[in-house]
């Protein structure tokens, strides 16, 4: 006969460690309480997030952001990129790659060779399965690949981010990522958007970044499978170096700062003995994981230089380093240190209004107990933000210029507030963290925990994604914007602002009680207690286990919106002129009006009539897309011939390289860089110029339009005189 089950008071008063023959005392009963309010909160948080009338089901975010995702292609396809201007150098260097031109040998480059490469393995793929040529399945490879790309990167942040939120932030802030961040057009020129992104360095650098980060997480907390998980984080830190500068920049201090504020140890030790048996173990521990983190991230850091050399791989760092570069208009503008007094005036002053808000929106939400004034429904906060947001977009198009000038002179510059807050959020969030670390009582220590609770790593999480957000606007430092770089390396600061909008509440600065503290006990990196199976990742209650879900804010929902909307509707002004297709499946439109159109579409079809395979084709100084629509490419290897690259690879190796493999022809771009580079024309490379006039004639254009007749040509199409005049001594 088994064993009769104990009553349920007798296995209650075995938890709480009470002899109910002797009567509880003052001291029993005060434990009493402090473990009902604990196995409360540990029901608590076994409950479901789908269940809190805060929330949103599980299957409402993928959802709401393929649906996003959806219109934004819907209302931007084929008006990503630029004729000229970047993505024709990306789409260059795969379709030659895919054709059997090894990078750097064949065709010159200042960026790391991994990005090049694995483009070019999407064209192969997607020229096999359909049987198409590389050239014309270059730019459809580079599209559906790079969408694809991004929605990995919005899966990584949406999983991020619900470490320390709930759904319905984290969907807003990532709808608010896809809406202004994805395929849209907010300047003159195109290509900085993900789908045709001006460097694919830099959108692949992030998403490995990003990728970094939530393994760091996982590790972080749980510690099953943690040494292939650091060797897996050490591998993407590594490739991150071959990637955009800026974003290993910011992710190697990142990953620094986060290993070293959780393996702080406790001030608190029993005795000697165990404190010199612990520190000898903790100190093992942490060699033993540095080692696992450091060998991948050095083995893949060295092993792609040793392949193609580090002068090769490294030369995009070269920039950091060469004051000329720096000095130039250009990059002075775009980070914004042109005019340092007044864009200093300007953040801080956005800054103080964000700041303002976000306090508001805090202390409407300050009570975790009583039910919001309006619903306490998310979705019903949605639908009464909604019509509020498009308020705020019609308003503030009513009080400025209703061209889209003046309505994003609002939305999108009251971005450079970001440096300013993100690290005041860091350190608020930082500090806090070590209050909490050192507020352990004597006695806490003394149970043998050294651990790190649940609450303590999620505002750790918050920390590192704050953290790694700051360090990449070190770029465009005084400058944030969404419209340039910062499509990209603004994007994480997007999703830390939206977040901490719709969810003020994690800006508070309150630790948690000793019961919530006790009652989720995690492991930190070092630790070897398994992870409570009733604390998942990204469990319900952010920052504090005995409080209530974080209630969204209508306002901030409100703003992330209406900001969402404003940005979507400038970038319209731009698309909306792009009308006519340029290539086949539409994804490439043009704007028939502009004068460079109609110059590329000219330039285009004379040679597709007139070239034969292997004449050639050099475009100076920008606009490789000419090369990939009419199957010519360039002998030379130089594709870029702009001042930055002038002074990289220098004018004598580019003479030389035009003498030695002299193409059939030419375009040659007119315009100004004066304004960019303080330079006039192509006066940066005067040698190689004087060559091109003495060797070549130019081949004019149809005049059939009136606003065409007596204005010089954007693009100028020249083809070669006679192959003994091609190493004529240059005219000067």
């Amino acid at each position: 006969m088994s064993p009769r089950p104990p009553s349920n008071l007798k296995r209650f008063s075995s938890i709480l460690r009470i002899d109910l023959t002797t009567g509880p005392s003052k001291g029993a009963m005060q434990g009493l309480m402090t473990q009902s309010n604990v196995i409360n909160s540990d029901l608590t948080q076994a409950i479901p997030a789908a269940n809190s009338p805060r929330d949103i089901p599980r299957f409402a975010p993928p959802i709401l952001l393929f649906s996003i995702g959806l219109l934004i292609l819907a209302r931007t396809w084929g008006t990503w990129t630029d004729l000229t201007v970047d993505f024709g150098r990306e789409a260059y260097l795969a379709w030659r790659i895919a054709e059997g031109d090894p990078i750097y040998q064949h065709i010159a480059s200042f960026a790391g060779p991994v990005s090049p490469t694995f483009n070019a393995l999407l064209v192969t793929i997607y020229s096999n399965l359909t049987g198409s040529s590389t050239s014309s399945s270059t730019i459809p490879a580079l599209v559906f690949g790079n969408i694809v790309i991004f929605s990995i990167l919005i899966a990584i942040a949406y999983r991020l981010l619900r470490i320390f939120t709930h759904r319905l932030p984290a969907t807003l802030a990532c709808g608010c990522a896809i809406a202004c961040c994805m395929g849209l057009q907010t300047t003159g020129v195109g290509n900085f958007n993900f789908i045709t992104p001006y460097a694919h360095e830099l959108t692949h650098g992030l998403t490995v970044a990003l990728l970094t980060l939530l393994t760091l997480a996982r590790i972080l907390f749980s510690p099953h499978r943690r040494t292939p998980r650091l060797i897996l984080a050490g591998t993407l830190v590594g490739l991150s170096i071959h990637l955009k500068p800026e974003i290993a920049l910011a992710l190697l201090p990142t990953v620094a700062i986060v290993l070293t504020l959780q393996a702080i140890p406790f001030p608190y030790r029993p005795n000697r003995l165990a404190r010199t048996f612990q520190s000898s173990h903790r100190a093992r521990l942490n060699i033993r994981h540095a080692l696992a983190l450091l060998t991948p991230a050095l083995l893949v850091a060295l092993a792609v230089p040793l392949l193609y050399g580090f002068d090769n791989v490294f030369k995009g760092w070269s920039h950091l380093r060469d004051e000329t570069i720096r000095a130039m208009p250009f990059y002075q503008r775009v980070s914004g240190f042109d005019a340092i007094a007044d864009n200093v005036s300007f953040a801080v002053g956005r800054a103080f209004w964000v700041a303002a808000i976000l306090l508001l929106l805090r202390y409407l939400t300050r009570s975790t107990t009583a039910q919001p004034p309006i619903s306490h429904r998310p979705l019903a906060r949605c639908a009464l933000a909604v019509p509020l947001a498009l308020g705020l977009a019609w308003l503030s198009s009513r009080l400025v210029d209703p061209a889209p000038a003046g309505l994003a002179w609002i939305w999108l510059e009251s971005t450079r507030s970001w440096t300013i807050l993100l690290p005041l959020i860091a350190i608020i969030a930082g500090i806090t963290h070590l209050r909490i670390r050192f507020a352990r009582t004597k006695s806490e220590t003394n149970s043998g925990s050294n651990n790190l609770d649940q609450d303590q790593l999620r505002r750790l999480t918050l920390i590192m994604l704050t953290c790694f957000a700051t360090l990449c606007l070190a770029k465009i430092a005084l400058s944030v914007s969404l419209q340039h770089y910062g499509f990209a390396l603004a994007l994480p600061a997007l999703l830390v602002v939206a977040v901490l909008l719709c969810a003020p509440r994690l800006i508070d600065a309150t630790p948690p009680d000793s019961a919530s503290s006790q009652s989720h006990v995690t492991t930190s990196l070092s630790a070897t207690s398994p992870l409570d199976a009733t604390s998942p990742l990204g469990a319900t209650n952010p920052f504090g286990a005995t409080s209530s879900p974080t209630a969204p804010s209508m306002l901030g929902v409100s703003l992330v919106i209406a900001f969402a909307v404003a940005h979507v509707w400038i970038a319209g002004f731009w698309q909306d002129r792009k009308t006519d297709p340029l290539a086949s499946l539409r994804l490439l439109k043009i704007d028939p009006n502009r004068s460079i159109s109609r110059d590329f579409l000219h330039a285009m079809n004379h040679i597709r009539s007139q070239a034969q395979p292997g004449d050639g084709l050099a475009v100076l100084p920008e606009g490789a897309l000419l090369n990939l629509l009419t199957d010519q490419p360039n002998p030379s290897g130089y594709i870029v011939t702009m001042p930055v690259e002038v002074l990289m690879f220098g004018q004598t190796n580019i003479l030389t390289a035009l003498q030695n493999n002299p193409p059939r022809w030419i375009a040659l771009r007119q315009t100004s860089l004066k304004a960019e580079y303080a330079v006039e024309g192509l006066n940066h490379m005067p040698d190689v110029v004087a060559w091109i006039h003495s060797n070549y004639q130019p081949i004019g254009r149809p005049n059939d339009d009136a606003d065409q007749r007596g204005s010089p040509p954007s693009i100028l199409l020249l083809e070669r005189i006679d192959a003994t005049f091609i190493n004529a001594p240059v005219a000067r």
